[in-house]
This record gives structure tokens, C-alpha cells and sequence, in this order.
């Protein structure tokens, strides 16, 4: 089983493509997983600095804590490439999520594109 993260600028036209975004590119026209999607007010919260990483991260992680990560990895299905609109270097719930399936299932989610042995941007 593999999985993947990615953004949608690089990946959201893929046939295997996820949004995980409370927000979706007018031409996304892929599956959504809204579970994944953080709230608007966590969003603003953030990109505000109301909240920083660590608080964003601790109010995400404990939303996946509520998850069954088995269940997420089978709805999200071989080959899913998570998307959301963060470049692959900032800080992004995405690699939260990566970080939950691979302590939770073992499971490694890569960064589309880090497969290769090139460095994967996760900032937990």
C-alpha cells in the first residue's frame, strides 16, 4: 500500500488525487476526504499567528487522535495522493497527517517527489 501528500498545484490534477482542504481549486474536480480538512477558524487561527505551529499542530493531532487511521488509509485507497493548497517547504496539517498514519499503522507517507531519496519537507 502507498500513499502520498502532495499540493494541488503540483499533483491535484492526478487521477489518484485527495483533497484534504477546507478549500478546493476551482478546476479540482478529484475525490474529497473532508475529515482530514481543518476547520476555518483553525485556518485563520494560524495564518493569523493567533496560533503558532505547535498550537496548530496539538489542536490538528488531537482531531486525528478521534480517527481510526486503518479506516482512513482504506477510504483514502491505494495510490492516494493527499492534496491542499501548501507548498511542499511550509509547515502543513498534510505532514501531520503523514506523521498519524505512519505512527498508527506504520504505513510511510511520502511527499510526492521525495521518493527518490531526496530530503521530505515534514516540520513536526
Amino acid at each position: 500500500m502507498k500513499l502520498w501528500t502532495s499540493s494541488f498545484a503540483v499533483a491535484g490534477r492526478l487521477p489518484d488525487a485527495v483533497s484534504i482542504s477546507r478549500g478546493k481549486p476551482g478546476w479540482f474536480d478529484g475525490r474529497s476526504f473532508d475529515l482530514l480538512a481543518p476547520s476555518w477558524e483553525w485556518i485563520k487561527n494560524y495564518q493569523r499567528g493567533v496560533w503558532d505551529w505547535n498550537e496548530y499542530s496539538v489542536a490538528y493531532n488531537g482531531l486525528l487522535q478521534e480517527l481510526d487511521a486503518e479506516n482512513v488509509v482504506a477510504a483514502l485507497g491505494e495510490n492516494a495522493v493527499m492534496c491542499c493548497f501548501c507548498k511542499p517547504q511550509e509547515r502543513c496539517h498534510r505532514f501531520l497527517i503523514a506523521d498519524f498514519i505512519e505512527r498508527e499503522t506504520g504505513l510511510i507517507v511520502l511527499e510526492l517527489g521525495t521518493e527518490a531519496g531526496q530530503m521530505s519537507f515534514r516540520f513536526v
